[in-house]
């Protein structure tokens, strides 16, 4: 049997396999569509056939479809789930860590919560700022004086503390150097450690 013919027969299959069952289960829509109990025309086992290989084709594209879709919609309700997990697991994290920083003891003031330590140098400057009245400024070349100490290592502890919200910068200048007076954090944190 030559080639031809092979393929001829496998495209003439799903129709012969559908005629046969018609006649087979109803004869009388058989005879209705003109398929005789005889073996029906080459051509209309050829259109029958052409029907049967395009509603396979479309079958097949629709089925890729459904499946294409219930696999992103199965793939988005695993991203959401995994998302919500994770953003839960964060704000329970968030929740404890609050609460195991409101309940462990430590310095109160804005030092403390960023782990920021001062040298007890840091703290005479502190004292010596908090001791001037309210709304008074000073500066490095003042403080100096009564450490005994160059201004310019005053200066960088006073730079350090006003960098963390203890002293605010004052109008004015001393000698070159910046002012500053004490501020309301600073106040706080100096009355926390006394």
């Amino acid at each position: 049997m030559p080639d031809a013919l092979i393929f001829e027969e496998l495209y003439l299959l799903p129709a012969r396999w559908l005629v046969a069952g018609m006649l087979q289960h109803l004869p009388e829509a058989a005879d209705a569509v003109g398929l005789a109990a005889v073996d029906p025309s080459r051509a209309k086992l050829s259109v029958i056939a052409g029907a049967c290989w395009i509603t396979a084709a479309i079958g097949v594209w629709l089925s890729f479809r459904v499946s294409r879709h219930v696999t992103r919609s199965v793939g988005s309700l695993v991203r959401r789930t995994i998302y919500r997990a994770t953003q839960r697991m964060a704000q329970l994290r968030t929740a404890l860590v609050c609460r195991f920083k409101r309940r462990s003891p430590g310095p109160a003031g804005p030092a403390s919560e960023h782990g920021i330590s001062f040298s007890s140098f840091d703290i005479a400057v502190l004292h010596a700022a908090a001791k001037q009245p309210p709304a008074v400024s000073t500066s490095a070349p003042e403080l100096a004086e009564s450490f005994g100490l160059q201004p310019a290592r005053v200066q960088q502890s006073l730079e350090k503390l006003a960098r963390n919200k203890l002293l605010d910068y004052g109008f004015g200048s001393t000698d070159g150097f910046d002012t500053y007076v004490l501020s309301a954090a600073g106040a706080a944190y100096f009355n926390s450690r006394n």
